[in-house]
């Protein structure tokens, strides 16, 4: 466990302002997280000392007796409601299931700044910066991804936008996740080609990979056991150089492996890569770095109250509060993954 010399001042500020919240709370007095807020300003710079001291309040009102309404924190924190809705979905499923209502998770899952033809307002056009939007092939809780072509070079690409583009926390996130993925250059790891912002709409131009998602693949029938070896092979391979990099991704999962199909017949020792000797060579490629921490010093760090990723993927330090996070959250979640390749269920 590292000390409280390893931590930021952000960090500090929060474990303190937690401790007083909690006590105040515990005492009868009545406070809320956005006093602390505002009076350190400090606090709110760090997404993840912001989410440990929401939870707190949370956590202490229940353990108090309160009964604490999720949907109640995702009105007082508009900004912050996506990373809220995945902390108290995990919540629910490590506290032993939603305690508060079958329809509660439902709720937190509701898309984001859409207009009424549930298209996202910021993409109502057909051109993106040097992009034409040719059709959308993906959409999750923060953003929407397009199959566009790159005019000049007739590239086919995958654009990637949020929904919420005015939202200035799913900005920072989005900024995050490119500042992640560009470190990176890995054969296993889809690429960005470039970031860039339109009429104030940021979006992520990446590498299209025309094949299904690992997590598509397996919903039609579970692998051969060397080739889930090899896959994760070639995943494990591609994990371990972004930990190089100081790079953990912490939502590794099926769907965050694309499947990129070629024709070129090259050995797997040669290329690191999935082959099939009697047909085209399937290339996994890791996607989705909206969650990746990077680890400057390449050390582990104790992680926030706030608890985020994908339930069945997360090893139990990722799911406790004040748990170790590093690189070994991700080699859990590979080891998930094969026994899913393996058995067809998580």
């Amino acid at each position: 466990m590292l000390g409280t010399n390893s931590l930021s001042d952000s960090s500090l500020a929060a474990q303190r302002a937690c401790d007083e919240l909690s006590r105040k709370l515990r005492a009868g007095h009545d406070c809320r997280a956005e006093d602390f807020l505002k009076d350190q300003p400090a606090i709110g710079d760090d997404a993840d000392a912001v989410l440990e001291l929401l939870y707190t309040e949370f956590i202490v009102r229940e353990q108090l007796g309160q009964q604490p309404q999720p949907q109640a924190w995702l009105d007082r924190f508009p900004q912050w409601r996506l990373e809220l809705s995945q902390v108290f979905e995990v919540h629910a499923l490590v506290d032993g299931g939603d305690t508060h209502g079958e329809g509660r998770l439902g709720t937190l899952r509701e898309p984001l700044s859409i207009d009424a033809e549930g298209t996202p307002a910021a993409t109502n056009r057909q051109t993106i910066g040097g992009y034409e939007i040719l059709q959308e092939i993906g959409r999750g809780g923060m953003g929407v991804v397009y199959q566009a072509r790159q005019r000049g070079l007739g590239r086919i690409v995958a654009l990637k936008m949020i929904l919420s583009p005015h939202d200035e926390r799913e900005r920072a996130r989005f900024r995050a996740e490119a500042e992640a993925t560009a470190r990176l250059s890995h054969p296993n790891i889809v690429p960005i080609y470039e970031v860039g912002q339109d009429e104030g709409c940021p979006f992520l131009s990446m590498e299209f990979v025309a094949g299904p998602s690992l997590e598509k693949r397996l919903a039609t029938a579970v692998l051969a056991p060397r080739a889930a070896a090899d896959l994760l092979l070639a995943l494990t391979r591609a994990v371990a150089y972004a930990h190089e990099q100081g790079i953990i991704h912490r939502d590794l999962k099926p769907a965050n492996v694309l499947l990129s199909v070629v024709t070129s017949q090259l050995s797997f020792a040669e290329n690191k890569q999935v082959t099939n000797d009697k047909g085209p060579m399937t290339i996994p490629k890791i996607t989705d770095f909206g969650l990746a921490k990077i680890l400057d010093d390449g050390q582990a760090k104790p992680q926030s109250l706030a608890i985020v990723g994908t339930p069945s993927y997360m090893p139990p330090e990722q799911c406790a509060a004040g748990g170790v996070i590093g690189p070994a959250v991700d080699v859990y979640a590979l080891g998930a993954i094969l026994y899913e390749a393996l058995t067809g269920r998580p």
